[in-house]
């Protein structure tokens, strides 16, 4: 389960976010590594109660952006990734594997990770992504 992430670059830009629409089918088995293997730009980015008690945030602001390049080494049991990181806005993340649940529909792409806030609610982060033609 192995994604090599190249180089990651944040940026704060002002245009409208695009936003990946939760929920989309996910690319059947067999399929995911060819629709993500290449380079996608960032285009939003938001953290959520996973049963809607709470507000929606965005991290990295209203519009955020960077990229991301994949290789071929994705294995496709669990529709999810691990990346390698090399660069990172927060220090703390280089050297580190960080598994991504993949949702893929057409040419973008979703990353979501799960885990419990503070007050113990459980949250989802997405990040999402298009491809770059």
């Amino acid at each position: 389960m192995r994604a090599r992430l190249f180089a990651l670059m944040v940026v704060m830009l002002a245009v409208a976010p695009v936003c990946f629409a939760q929920g989309a089918p996910k690319a059947p088995r067999g399929q995911i590594a060819t629709l993500i293997v290449g380079t996608s730009r960032m285009t939003g980015a938001e953290t959520r109660v996973v049963n809607g008690s709470g507000p929606t945030t965005r991290p990295r602001g209203t519009a955020p952006a960077g990229y991301i390049i994949y290789d071929t080494q994705i294995d496709e049991n669990d529709q999810s990734v691990i990346h390698h990181m090399e660069g990172s806005v927060n220090p703390r993340n280089i050297g580190n594997g960080m598994k991504r649940f993949v949702e893929v529909s057409h040419d973008k792409l979703s990353l979501n990770t799960f885990a419990k806030g503070p007050d113990g609610r459980e949250r989802v982060a997405l990040r999402m992504w298009e491809r770059v033609k």
